[in-house]
């Protein structure tokens, strides 16, 4: 098995973890009466934008790399500049702010709890966050039906 076919079989995958956190995710933020959560859900609905943003950045790293862009430091900062500088996030309808601000909220809600925080993060994830990310789901499956590496 060639290296690039080993890289389109670990985009796939890749794909198909993100595709399935995000939909978990859809499934939430599509609801009319999300805000009318209890708090249970909406930690709920954190933790999977959690693994939705976990595997999301991963998933561009995957790509990058599948496009040979190397990268020599892996990390979620460098990741997201670099999908930016290449024009991937643009390609996708995607602000490489947002995805900035995503990742430091995930890491303002796995490594403290305050409820002001909660809540704004909570309503980033509804009303900001989600479009994104769907932006990138969309992207990614219509290339995966184009047959570009599937």
């Amino acid at each position: 098995m060639s290296n690039q076919e080993k890289k389109r079989m670990r985009l796939t995958q890749r794909f198909a973890n993100y595709a399935k956190a995000f939909k978990q995710l859809e499934t939430h933020c599509d609801n009319p009466q999300v805000f009318e959560y209890s708090d249970l859900e909406k930690i709920g609905i954190i933790q999977i934008f959690e693994f939705t943003i976990e595997l999301g950045w991963k998933l561009l790293k995957d790509y990058l790399d599948y496009e040979d862009v190397e990268l020599a430091i892996i990390s979620p900062k460098r990741v997201i500049q670099e999908a930016a500088a290449s024009g991937i996030l643009e390609k996708m309808g995607v602000e490489a702010e947002v995805v900035f601000d995503m990742v430091e909220s995930r890491n303002q809600m796995s490594h403290l709890y305050d409820e002001a925080v909660f809540k704004k993060v909570f309503t980033a994830i509804v009303d900001e966050f989600y479009p994104e990310l769907r932006n990138i789901h969309r992207y990614f499956e219509d290339i995966a039906h184009d047959g570009i590496w599937l």
